[in-house]
């Protein structure tokens, strides 16, 4: 038995997934890459992997993780890039490495899995903002929010199905009112970008490099009919299909005007567990910001561990 663990992003309108699915999605990738998966005794056996934390369906995340368990020892660095040809639009692999790996930076229980291991998450509120409202009102409006001596938020119990109020004080761990969005963009949004960028680099290098061997062998070629075939290149270079990934990553990161980011410190895990959606729906009720709930957008950032 061999514990690996696989970090990645979640970006673009595969937010629109849920976690159920992406659970199918490894499970899929892991089988027809050939990645040998410890599977669960009895009647209905299941994989050995995990998801650090579920991802709420809408958001997107810049460092998620999944831990899983295969029948023999794997190459992590020839996996991962086996792995990346089967995954979608949207879903960047960004690590792959032995699990003892992470449990020694975060100083993980060993014993305990990832799910069970995580305290707290960070996430990027992203609020389209009045223009009558500046930077300063909105960090004055988050310090008299966390000032109250309760903090009340909508929830829908479980077992009864009805919506009770609940003091959420004590599971916010911090907000900060940090940037406007378009200084925001996740380092993992960056790194598409300029992978691409260098990609379409590379074959616009290579189709220039082609035309001057043309030249070469076809002296007798009218230069202006050299110029229109670089022109279509140049043309079909453009609507690449990485142009277009990049664009459509970009969607889920389009600004809304005068935007704030708000970063959030939540409790997350097993012992306590706080949604985004009800400090959301509190804060701009204290606020009196009655802004449309499809006008936020909210990233996973990242977690934080429990030693």
């Amino acid at each position: 038995m061999y514990k690996y663990y696989i970090e990645f992003s979640k970006i673009g309108n595969i937010k629109y997934i849920s976690h159920l699915d992406m659970q199918r999605l490894f499970k899929r990738a892991f089988k027809s890459c050939g990645i040998p998966i410890e599977y669960s005794q009895g009647y209905n056996p299941h994989p050995k992997m995990g998801f650090a934390q579920p991802l709420s369906l809408g958001y997107t995340a810049s460092k998620e993780y999944i831990e899983f368990e295969t029948t023999e020892k794997i190459n992590a660095l020839f996996a991962l890039d086996t792995l990346r040809n089967a995954m979608p639009q949207g879903i960047e692999l960004l690590k792959m490495a032995p699990l003892e790996e992470l449990i020694n930076e975060f100083k993980i229980n060993p014993q305990k899995s990832l799910a069970a291991s995580v305290v707290s998450a960070v996430y990027s509120v992203f609020l389209p903002i009045p223009f009558r409202f500046r930077h300063e009102d909105v960090e004055k409006l988050v310090s008299n929010y966390l000032a109250q001596p309760e903090i009340m938020a909508k929830k829908r119990e479980k077992k009864t199905k009805k919506i009770v109020d609940k003091n959420i004080k004590n599971q916010i761990r911090s907000i900060k009112v940090v940037s406007s969005k378009s200084q925001h963009f996740s380092n993992n949004e960056e790194s598409i970008l300029s992978r691409n960028q260098s990609k379409d680099a590379d074959s616009l290098s290579r189709n220039q490099s082609k035309d001057v061997d043309s030249l070469s062998r076809n002296q007798s070629k009218d230069i202006d009919s050299l110029s229109r075939n670089q022109s279509k290149d140049t043309d079909s270079l453009l609507s690449r299909d990485s142009y277009e990934s990049v664009d459509e990553n970009r969607k889920s990161f389009t600004e809304p005007e005068n935007s704030i980011v708000l970063l959030m410190e939540l409790d997350s895990g097993s012992t306590s567990n706080l949604s985004p959606e009800q400090v959301i729906s509190s804060f701009t009720e204290f606020s009196g910001l009655y802004l449309p709930r499809e006008d936020i957008e909210v990233n996973r950032d990242y977690m934080t561990f429990s030693n």
